[in-house]
């Protein structure tokens, strides 16, 4: 059977479950949501996946609007893999609402825990390498039950709890956070330690970060997915007006592969 998966990543923890989910299931292309969106797309695959982070507990803007748009009218299975930093959110519940609005149903779906590449609030810091190993490790091993289940065809999902999302988590909530992703960015500068080597303006997957007389601007149209931030090799860009003490680039992708 024929799989395409449509990723989208910041830091690399979802580009790597697309490509393992990849390779466990065979005769799979892999894209990027970033290199199509803003436009229609038909999938003729029989089997789709969405990779993708969680952001602010639901689907990142850009995903969301991706699958809204999405042709789904060839494909037999459906299923989607969230990473995570622990615990779960409301995405799936997201996505069952937007299948029910094309008449489809989101047959699996699962979260996966990686390492966590969040500064907000600033004192958050990524894992260090061998805890981030042990993390990616047993991200591997759910992955692999995960990846069964699809192979088998089979209809199941992580659990969401009804209480913390309809409470804590409500849509309201994630829509307001949704309504403040244009000025999120106005949180980022840089330092003196910029050097201008251009490396936010390749990273970011939503082209937001341009050059101004050799120092970067932030656009306006930021996912808050903080490649920027965790890429930057001199650690020039602040976030909230706080340095970062730890970028985070998942070890098993190379820095190249998400450049644009």
């Amino acid at each position: 059977m024929k799989t395409t998966i449509y990723y989208f990543t910041g830091t690399g923890n979802s580009l790597q479950i697309a490509e393992e989910t990849g390779r466990m299931l065979g005769n799979t292309e892999i894209v990027a949501i970033n290199k199509l969106s803003g436009t229609d797309h038909v999938s003729l695959s029989e089997r789709i996946g969405f990779v993708f982070p969680l952001y602010y507990f639901g689907l990142p803007g850009i995903v969301e609007r991706f699958i809204q748009n999405l042709d789904l009218d060839n494909s037999t299975y459906i299923f989607s893999l969230i990473t995570c930093e622990f615990g779960n959110g409301k995405a799936i519940r997201q996505l069952d609402n937007i299948m029910s609005g094309k008449n489809r149903n989101m047959d699996s779906a699962f979260y996966i825990p990686m390492p966590n590449n969040y500064h907000s609030p600033p004192f958050m810091l990524p894992p260090m390498p061998r805890k981030q190993g042990e993390i990616i490790n047993r991200a591997i091993k759910k992955l692999y039950k995960s990846i069964q289940i699809i192979q088998r065809g089979e209809q199941k999902k992580s659990h969401e709890s009804w209480l913390f999302n309809t409470i804590l988590l409500s849509e309201r909530n994630h829509n307001l956070w949704k309504k403040k992703l244009p000025l999120i960015d106005k949180r980022y500068s840089f330092t003196e330690a910029c050097t201008s080597c251009g490396i936010c303006t390749k990273v970011c997957p939503v082209d937001n970060i341009c050059f101004s007389e050799n120092r970067p601007e932030w656009n306006g149209n930021c996912e808050m997915c903080m490649a920027c931030l965790n890429l930057c090799p001199e650690k020039a860009i602040q976030y909230m007006g706080n340095n970062i003490k730890r970028g985070y680039l998942n070890p098993n992708i190379k820095l190249k592969a998400l450049m644009n």
